[in-house]
Protein backbone atom coordinates (compact mmCIF):
# COMPACT_ATOMS: atom_id res chain seq x y z
CA UNK A 1 0.00 0.00 0.00
CA UNK A 2 2.88 2.38 0.69
CA UNK A 3 4.24 1.74 -2.80
CA UNK A 4 0.75 2.30 -4.24
CA UNK A 5 0.46 5.60 -2.35
CA UNK A 6 3.76 6.83 -3.77
CA UNK A 7 3.55 5.59 -7.37
CA UNK A 8 -0.05 5.82 -8.58
CA UNK A 9 -2.38 8.68 -9.48
CA UNK A 10 -4.80 7.51 -6.79
CA UNK A 11 -2.04 7.59 -4.21
CA UNK A 12 -1.00 11.06 -5.35
CA UNK A 13 -4.58 12.29 -4.90
CA UNK A 14 -4.65 10.95 -1.35
CA UNK A 15 -1.26 12.54 -0.64
CA UNK A 16 -2.57 15.88 -1.96
CA UNK A 17 -5.61 15.65 0.33
CA UNK A 18 -3.48 14.63 3.31
CA UNK A 19 0.04 16.01 2.75
CA UNK A 20 1.41 14.94 6.14
CA UNK A 21 3.30 11.69 6.61
CA UNK A 22 3.02 11.26 10.37
CA UNK A 23 2.40 7.73 11.59
CA UNK A 24 -1.28 8.24 12.45
CA UNK A 25 -2.06 10.03 9.17
CA UNK A 26 -0.07 7.48 7.16
CA UNK A 27 -2.23 4.72 8.66
CA UNK A 28 -5.32 6.76 7.82
CA UNK A 29 -4.16 7.18 4.20
CA UNK A 30 -3.61 3.43 3.92
CA UNK A 31 -7.08 2.77 5.38
CA UNK A 32 -8.58 5.30 2.96
CA UNK A 33 -6.87 3.57 0.04
CA UNK A 34 -8.04 0.11 1.14
CA UNK A 35 -11.62 1.33 1.52
CA UNK A 36 -11.58 3.14 -1.83
CA UNK A 37 -10.42 -0.01 -3.61
CA UNK A 38 -13.34 -2.17 -2.41
CA UNK A 39 -17.05 -1.83 -3.20
CA UNK A 40 -18.53 -2.08 0.29
CA UNK A 41 -20.85 0.54 1.70
CA UNK A 42 -18.98 3.01 3.84
CA UNK A 43 -19.73 5.21 6.85
CA UNK A 44 -17.62 8.36 7.19
CA UNK A 45 -17.30 9.98 10.57
CA UNK A 46 -15.32 13.18 10.20
CA UNK A 47 -15.61 16.95 10.18
CA UNK A 48 -18.15 18.26 7.69
CA UNK A 49 -15.53 20.36 5.86
CA UNK A 50 -13.55 17.20 5.09
CA UNK A 51 -16.46 15.04 3.90
CA UNK A 52 -16.85 16.05 0.27
CA UNK A 53 -13.12 16.04 -0.62
CA UNK A 54 -12.82 12.58 0.95
CA UNK A 55 -15.92 11.29 -0.86
CA UNK A 56 -14.63 12.67 -4.18
CA UNK A 57 -11.31 10.86 -3.76
CA UNK A 58 -13.02 7.58 -2.84
CA UNK A 59 -15.34 8.00 -5.82
CA UNK A 60 -12.44 8.71 -8.18
CA UNK A 61 -10.34 5.77 -6.96
CA UNK A 62 -13.40 3.48 -7.26
CA UNK A 63 -13.44 4.29 -11.00
CA UNK A 64 -17.09 5.33 -10.95
CA UNK A 65 -18.42 7.89 -13.45
CA UNK A 66 -21.21 9.66 -11.56
CA UNK A 67 -21.22 11.02 -8.02
CA UNK A 68 -24.60 11.93 -6.54
CA UNK A 69 -24.75 13.77 -3.23
CA UNK A 70 -27.97 13.49 -1.22
CA UNK A 71 -27.87 15.84 1.77
CA UNK A 72 -30.68 14.93 4.14
CA UNK A 73 -32.50 17.56 6.12
CA UNK A 74 -36.02 17.60 7.51
CA UNK A 75 -37.84 16.21 4.44
CA UNK A 76 -40.91 14.08 4.16
CA UNK A 77 -39.75 10.47 4.24
CA UNK A 78 -41.96 9.56 1.26
CA UNK A 79 -40.15 12.13 -0.93
CA UNK A 80 -36.78 10.68 0.02
CA UNK A 81 -38.05 7.12 -0.49
CA UNK A 82 -39.28 7.96 -4.00
CA UNK A 83 -36.01 9.71 -4.81
CA UNK A 84 -33.90 6.78 -3.57
CA UNK A 85 -35.96 3.75 -4.57
CA UNK A 86 -38.58 4.95 -7.06
CA UNK A 87 -42.28 4.29 -6.64
CA UNK A 88 -44.66 1.57 -7.70
CA UNK A 89 -45.99 2.58 -11.15
CA UNK A 90 -49.46 1.30 -10.27
CA UNK A 91 -49.93 4.24 -7.91
CA UNK A 92 -50.14 6.63 -10.86
CA UNK A 93 -47.22 8.92 -10.00
CA UNK A 94 -45.01 10.41 -12.69
CA UNK A 95 -42.21 7.91 -13.27
CA UNK A 96 -38.72 9.24 -12.65
CA UNK A 97 -35.69 7.03 -12.42
CA UNK A 98 -34.67 6.39 -8.84
CA UNK A 99 -31.14 7.28 -7.76
CA UNK A 100 -30.34 3.59 -7.37
CA UNK A 101 -31.42 3.02 -10.98
CA UNK A 102 -29.67 6.11 -12.40
CA UNK A 103 -26.37 5.22 -10.75
CA UNK A 104 -26.51 1.47 -11.39
CA UNK A 105 -23.04 0.17 -12.38
CA UNK A 106 -21.64 3.67 -12.88
CA UNK A 107 -22.14 5.70 -9.75
CA UNK A 108 -21.55 6.48 -6.14
CA UNK A 109 -24.34 7.72 -3.88
CA UNK A 110 -23.19 9.85 -0.95
CA UNK A 111 -25.92 10.19 1.70
CA UNK A 112 -25.01 12.97 4.10
CA UNK A 113 -26.71 12.89 7.53
CA UNK A 114 -27.83 9.26 7.21
CA UNK A 115 -29.28 9.44 10.72
CA UNK A 116 -32.12 11.64 9.39
CA UNK A 117 -33.63 8.79 7.35
CA UNK A 118 -36.62 7.29 9.10
CA UNK A 119 -36.30 3.73 10.41
CA UNK A 120 -38.32 2.17 7.56
CA UNK A 121 -36.04 3.71 4.92
CA UNK A 122 -32.98 2.73 6.92
CA UNK A 123 -34.21 -0.88 6.84
CA UNK A 124 -34.75 -0.72 3.05
CA UNK A 125 -31.27 0.75 2.58
CA UNK A 126 -29.74 -1.94 4.80
CA UNK A 127 -31.45 -4.60 2.68
CA UNK A 128 -29.99 -3.03 -0.46
CA UNK A 129 -26.49 -2.89 1.00
CA UNK A 130 -26.67 -6.47 2.25
CA UNK A 131 -28.27 -8.19 -0.75
CA UNK A 132 -27.64 -5.86 -3.72
CA UNK A 133 -31.29 -5.35 -4.58
CA UNK A 134 -34.01 -2.94 -3.52
CA UNK A 135 -37.77 -2.75 -3.79
CA UNK A 136 -39.77 0.14 -5.12
CA UNK A 137 -41.46 2.37 -2.55
CA UNK A 138 -44.97 0.98 -1.97
CA UNK A 139 -44.08 -2.01 -4.14
CA UNK A 140 -42.56 -5.45 -3.90
CA UNK A 141 -40.69 -5.78 -7.21
CA UNK A 142 -36.99 -6.50 -6.58
CA UNK A 143 -34.48 -4.57 -8.66
CA UNK A 144 -30.76 -5.35 -8.70
CA UNK A 145 -28.36 -2.43 -8.56
CA UNK A 146 -24.62 -1.93 -8.15
CA UNK A 147 -24.31 1.51 -6.59
CA UNK A 148 -21.50 2.35 -4.17
CA UNK A 149 -23.09 3.79 -1.01
CA UNK A 150 -21.16 6.24 1.15
CA UNK A 151 -22.94 7.61 4.20
CA UNK A 152 -21.99 10.14 6.84
CA UNK A 153 -23.23 11.33 10.17
CA UNK A 154 -21.89 13.81 12.67
CA UNK A 155 -23.77 12.00 15.45
CA UNK A 156 -22.77 8.79 17.20
CA UNK A 157 -24.70 6.14 15.28
CA UNK A 158 -24.21 3.49 17.95
CA UNK A 159 -25.83 5.72 20.59
CA UNK A 160 -28.73 6.48 18.27
CA UNK A 161 -29.21 2.75 17.68
CA UNK A 162 -29.33 2.05 21.42
CA UNK A 163 -31.96 4.81 21.79
CA UNK A 164 -34.06 3.20 19.04
CA UNK A 165 -33.55 6.08 16.60
CA UNK A 166 -31.32 4.18 14.14
CA UNK A 167 -31.83 0.81 12.49
CA UNK A 168 -29.72 -2.03 13.95
CA UNK A 169 -29.63 -3.67 10.50
CA UNK A 170 -28.21 -0.55 8.84
CA UNK A 171 -25.81 -0.04 11.73
CA UNK A 172 -24.51 -3.60 11.29
CA UNK A 173 -23.99 -3.08 7.56
CA UNK A 174 -22.27 0.29 7.95
CA UNK A 175 -20.05 -0.66 10.87
CA UNK A 176 -18.27 -3.22 8.65
CA UNK A 177 -16.53 -0.37 6.86
CA UNK A 178 -16.22 2.82 8.84
CA UNK A 179 -13.64 5.53 8.39
CA UNK A 180 -13.10 7.96 11.26
CA UNK A 181 -10.71 10.86 11.06
CA UNK A 182 -9.87 14.05 12.93
CA UNK A 183 -10.28 17.30 11.03
CA UNK A 184 -7.95 17.95 8.11
CA UNK A 185 -8.62 21.69 8.28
Amino acid sequence: YLLYLETTKSGQLINQLIPSSGNQLLNFKIDLLKIALNKKALLLQMQEADLLPTVEIIHHISLRDKLQVLTLQAHKSSDIAIQLFGINPLLGFEQKLSLLEQLNNVGTLFIQNIHLLDIELQEKLAEFIKYGYYTLYKGDQRIISDVRIIASSHLNIESLMREGRFSPCLFNELQKTTLTMPSLS
